[in-house]
């Protein structure tokens, strides 16, 4: 049982390194297209017709899920077999959402999937690579499809792993504790009265209005840019997403995820990423 258990494992960082590689080859092999919308960003001529529903994406292992609840692989520098940049991995669940690795169906189980195109449901003995295990743990089952999951410690260097909870009746979002014991009582976030939730995504909220995502601000730039005597202060919170390109063209953005990268669909379904080079 203990070799099976090592053997997905293994698997499961095979993937990881794939991808990492056919990230790396995409830089390399596939032709830029001009850009029509965003400045910084490359637009991607895929042939994958499923892109145009995509409701959330998984950058770790190149998967997406569509609104009608189907499991996509994209290909950005190949095609498959079937002579497009997509394929629909064979399932009877429906899919709703990705906390890192893990995939959420409708019944708030979580799977994972394996190189060799399989579909398993998580067991957490095999460790966190896929899902944090402590989540899994402390925070109840029914309450999975609407936590926000952010983990920065590489960026903000104090080794913690964030996990948040949207209360759609409120339209707030609450903090756990770094034990995952608790949720906080006040929000650290709060949406307005005219703005609704769309999706939530990997450290983002995705509104009809903006997306915010979890991340460190300087909240008094302008003075301490300014005097010599101020100290720079930042703050962790959940801030509109700092791109005046992508605001510009708001309206025209149908899907949009960042967490290291970018990955928009506009309105007329064109792709577009930074992963490759951006």
């Amino acid at each position: 049982m203990k070799s099976k258990k090592l053997l997905k494992l293994i698997m499961i960082i095979s993937v990881f390194m794939i991808t990492g590689c056919a990230n790396n080859r995409t830089s390399e092999k596939k032709d830029e297209t001009t850009n029509e919308l965003f400045n910084n960003l490359h637009k991607v001529n895929l042939n994958c017709s499923a892109i145009a529903k995509v409701a959330d994406i998984n950058e770790y292992q190149n998967l997406f899920i569509t609104e009608d609840g189907y499991l996509y692989q994209i290909s950005y520098d190949k095609i498959f077999s079937n002579g497009t940049n997509c394929k629909q991995i064979e399932s009877d669940k429906k899919f709703t959402r990705f906390i890192k690795a893990g995939i959420l169906d409708s019944n708030n189980d979580i799977y994972y999937y394996t190189n060799d195109d399989v579909l398993e449901l998580y067991d957490p003995s095999i460790g966190s690579i896929i899902m944090p295990n402590m989540m899994i743990e402390k925070i109840p089952k029914d309450l999975y499809s609407n936590i926000i999951y952010s983990d920065e410690d590489q960026k903000y260097g104090d080794n913690q792993i964030y996990y948040f909870y949207y209360d759609s009746s409120k339209k707030n979002v609450y903090g756990y504790s770094s034990d995952l014991s608790q949720m906080n009582n006040e929000p650290i976030f709060s949406l307005e009265k005219d703005e609704d939730v769309e999706y939530l995504t990997y450290g983002g909220i995705k509104t009809n209005k903006n997306y915010y995502q979890y991340s460190r601000k300087e909240i008094n730039k302008e003075e301490c840019e300014k005097y010599a005597d101020i100290k720079c202060e930042m703050k962790n919170g959940f801030y509109e997403i700092d791109n005046e390109d992508i605001k510009k063209h708001w309206d025209q953005i149908k899907f949009i995820s960042f967490s290291d990268y970018y990955f928009i669909v506009d309105k007329k379904s064109n792709f577009y990423t930074n992963v490759m080079g951006g």
